[in-house]
């Protein structure tokens, strides 16, 4: 039996209550990558320190908070989040550390982008970063307190 290679890229998943959308993604956006071994892996089953390795923290449930995306934000990894979430996609645009996704096919589409693209991965990382600093004040506005 030959030893596992390493993958090419992690993209860490979030999601209490995933739905049909994101797990008929997932296959889709790795082989939309074509060339490329991804690995998809729930945020709960790595270490924390696990989560800085990451090329994306894919956020798949809807109902998720700030609190949730946390610790993609300190690592500086960028954010995909659902449309649905007000408070996650608010997060993205005014922290400018992420994309958002409405369908499938946005999905796979940002996944293919963030991977392709080092660059916009390492500008949305650092902003995420930035984002989470306590003195942020978009952490800390009125804004981001309130729910989805």
């Amino acid at each position: 039996m030959s030893p596992l290679s390493p993958p090419d890229g992690l993209i860490v998943c979030f999601g209490r209550n995933v739905g049909e959308l994101c797990t008929r993604a997932v296959p889709l956006a790795a082989e939309s990558c074509s060339g490329l071994k991804l690995q998809f892996v729930m945020s709960d089953w790595l270490a924390e320190d696990q989560v800085r390795a990451a090329l994306v923290y894919w956020v798949m449930d809807a109902a998720a908070e700030l609190k949730d995306i946390e610790i993609a934000l300190r690592w500086g990894v960028p954010l995909l989040v659902p449309e649905q979430s007000q408070v996650l996609r608010r997060a993205c645009v005014e922290g400018n550390c992420g994309l958002f996704y409405e369908n499938q096919e946005e999905a796979i589409a940002c996944v293919n982008y963030l991977v392709h693209n080092p660059a916009a991965r390492a500008a949305l990382g650092e902003n995420a970063r930035r984002f989470a600093k306590p003195d942020s004040p978009l952490v800390g506005s009125p804004a981001m307190a309130g729910g989805r």
